[in-house]
């Protein structure tokens, strides 16, 4: 069996448009997404839970008095969410880039220029950074998120006065397709006066989120296909209609306002309007699909563009594409539809807010318990419900026999648990944790191991969900590259870091791809400076060895300028980097070996030195304690010397005392012996001070001298 080229071409009979608009009717009819779909009530009910509103599913009792609270769980997943995954594509300029398909000498340059150039298409030319939000938001909220991109002819009809010009002048503007309007004036100057009006038109590319509730699709369709059929069906003014090139004349019948869907995105407003501010404001029903068929009969199947305004065909052309790219954040295999954030959501909302409810409506109980009255007590029921302070109650007999309150049980311990099940339950299911949020204040109290394992888990759910969503941001970026490289058939401008580049994107055709680089955004600035940062030395090292060259290390130096977001990162390095070559690589690294084994070889000596200079400090210290030693004899022969000399004054003070006895006259014995006892006992002392070894508080030198006996 012959496939592709091979395969003959089953011919049939071209469908007419009467046959193509009955098909398009049912297709819109039974369709993935429709307005009376399951599909459909699903979106509705994640929008209300979003809303977080008392009414539907979440409508209080019709009980006065009762708790109307409602828990914010979808809106806190989805809104918590949000931040983390368009950081990723906003952060950086190189998240989204293209790639050349074949190498080349201006490969590299006109790949970096592409990728410029559709950056400022998406970001400059259209509200980039609000289409990512309102299209991210779809599919963490309805499942799928749809964009369409689309090329349409937009007329400059601009007219301006120019007053003081030249002719060269006047003739630069003439050649930019302008229309001189009247004749030139001259001035007393000289300068030429003149009026001229700008009728040309130039292609504006679009791209623009499409509400879920919109969109069409075959039921046949299978996520990761491209579908058959898909288009979307919207409300329109007449006058945009007639803009557009649609004759209104024959278009009748009344139209269907917005369904529940609609509604809830826009707080039920809009259908409560009647009338409309003019004519030409009526809404109508426009229907733009793109089916996949042979519509002209020559067995090969092309898309085809069918424009219907309130079910009649009013535009049947053949186009190369459709224009739609979608963003499931969870996708189900073998099947176009899949879940979001808000599916996973939603029931622990509605359970969170029954138990909330219940633990309100008791606290309230507890406050303004509930009284038991007995009416054979003729108790005034007027004063008793008017609780004020000092009011009196009218009733017969005693108060204790008339009325008495009904106790309200306390809540009990398991509700709390239970909250904080569901709690930990939703974060299981979504996969995005409090810790993800910044908002458990008790996560300071555990282990920075155990939080980091948390985090990291949460982070890896959503590093998933940001890949799934940079599939649909890759086909969205790669129509938008065919409609340049198709329609911007002249030279086009754009900014760079302030500095303006000349383009001519019809030179691109069948030359990129398009690559998303997710993880590039992914965490904080510092966290990445610190990853650029790292790869420093080992690009140093690789530089030696011959396997890095400049530029790569000029790049390097760039990335880190961006991640610091300097705008223009090539202001720190040189365009062409000139690195050494390998001869004086080669040579460098001869001189880093012949200076190593200099520095090991001086390193030798200087042990050497050190080891000679501590025999020489061993010298000067035995000297020093034989100056020491010496000090300390001569300190001991002083001292003895000194000894000597009281002992020999005692003796003489004694010898002298016994003289001056016998010359003196005879005395009484008595008297006599205590004098020679006292003067004794003095000379004792004194030499007992003169002799007494001093202590080592006072100087010791080491040497004990023995006190002389008298």
């Amino acid at each position: 069996m012959a496939y592709g080229k091979d395969a003959a071409k089953i011919k049939r009979d071209p469908i007419d448009e009467i046959e193509l608009e009955g098909m398009a009717r049912e297709f819109i009819r039974s369709s993935l997404g429709g307005p009376d779909s399951e599909l459909a009530g699903i979106r509705e009910r994640n929008v209300r839970a979003y809303n977080a509103l008392p009414e539907g599913e979440f409508a209080p009792p019709e009980i006065d008095d009762r708790s109307a609270f409602v828990a914010s769980d979808v809106a806190d997943t989805v809104d918590g969410m949000m931040p983390q995954i368009i950081d990723v594509f906003v952060s950086d300029d190189k998240a989204v880039e293209c790639v050349a398909k074949k190498p080349g000498p201006n490969a590299e340059a006109n790949a970096k220029q592409a990728t410029g150039y559709l950056n400022h298409l998406f970001y400059v030319r259209n509200d980039g950074l609000n289409v990512l939000h309102d299209w991210l938001q779809d599919a963490a909220l309805q499942k799928v998120g749809f964009v369409k991109v689309w090329a349409e002819e937009e007329a400059q009809d601009s007219k301006q006065t120019y007053e003081g010009q030249t002719e060269d002048q006047l003739a630069a503007i003439l050649m930019d397709g302008a229309q001189l309007q009247g004749e030139p004036t001259v001035d007393e100057q000289g300068g030429l006066t003149f009026t001229v009006v700008d009728e040309s038109s130039r292609v504006k590319f679009c791209v623009a989120c499409v509400a879920p509730h919109e969109m069409r699709v075959d039921g046949n369709a299978k996520w990761g296909d491209e579908p058959a059929a898909i288009g979307e069906v919207r409300q329109k003014r007449a006058f945009e209609l007639e803009e557009m090139g649609f004759d209104l004349s024959d278009v009748g019948g009344e139209n269907e306002r917005m369904s529940g869907e609609a509604d809830a995105l826009l707080g039920d407003t809009l259908g409560d309007v009647e009338g409309e501010l003019h004519e030409s404001h009526r809404l109508l029903e426009y229907a733009e699909l793109y089916f996949k068929i042979d519509a002209d009969g020559d067995g090969v199947a092309e898309w085809v563009q069918l424009c219907l305004i309130n079910g009649v065909l009013k535009r049947n052309e053949q186009v190369d594409d459709h224009p739609y790219a979608e963003i499931c954040l969870m996708p189900r295999a073998h099947a176009y539809f899949g879940d979001c954030p808000a599916d996973r959501a939603y029931t622990i909302q509605k359970e969170q807010t029954n138990l909330a409810r219940a633990l309100f409506d008791n606290v309230q109980f507890a406050t303004n318990q509930r009284t038991y009255i007995n009416t054979n007590a003729n108790v005034n029921i007027g004063d008793l419900l008017d609780n004020r302070p000092g009011g009196v109650v009218r009733g017969q007999g005693n108060p204790g026999d008339a009325f008495s309150p009904i106790p309200t049980l306390p809540i009990p311990q398991t509700a709390w648990q239970m909250q904080e099940w569901l709690s930990v339950r939703l974060e299981n299911r979504t996969g995005f944790t409090r810790y993800s949020q910044g908002m458990d204040a008790d996560s300071l109290n555990k282990t920075a191991t155990g939080v980091s394992i948390i985090t990291s888990k949460a982070d890896m759910r959503l590093r998933l969900m940001t890949r799934f969503a940079a599939q649909g941001i890759r086909k969205m970026f790669g129509k938008l590259l065919k409609l340049a490289t198709k329609h911007q058939d002249r030279q086009d401008w754009f900014s760079v870091n302030g500095e303006w580049q000349e383009v001519n994107p019809y030179e691109w055709r069948d030359q990129f791809n398009i690559s998303i680089n997710v993880g590039l955004g992914h965490g904080t600035k510092e966290q990445q400076a610190q990853r650029v940062m790292a790869m420093f030395p080992l690009q140093m090292q690789g530089l030696q060895l011959g396997i890095v060259r400049p530029e790569q290390i000029a790049n390097t130096i760039r990335l880190f300028a961006q991640v610091n977001e300097f705008k223009n990162p090539d202001q720190f390095v040189d365009a062409q980097p000139q690195g050494p070559s390998p001869e004086q690589i080669q040579q460098m690294q001869q001189q880093m070996q012949e200076m190593g084994q200099k520095l090991e070889q001086l390193g030798q000596e200087n042990q050497q030195l050190k080891l000679a200079n501590q025999d020489k400090s061993g010298e000067l210290q035995l000297k020093s304690r034989e100056l020491d030693l010496k000090e300390q004899e001569a300190a001991a022969d002083f001292m003895l010397q000194q000894q000597g000399a009281a002992r020999a004054d005692a003796e003489t003070n004694i010898k002298g005392a016994q003289a001056d006895h016998a010359m003196q006259q005879p005395l009484d014995v008595a008297e006599q012996v205590t004098a020679l006892q006292q003067q004794l006992d003095a000379v004792t002392q004194l030499v007992a001070s003169i002799f007494q070894p001093q202590s080592p508080e006072e100087g010791d030198t080491g040497t004990d001298a023995a006190a002389a006996p008298l």
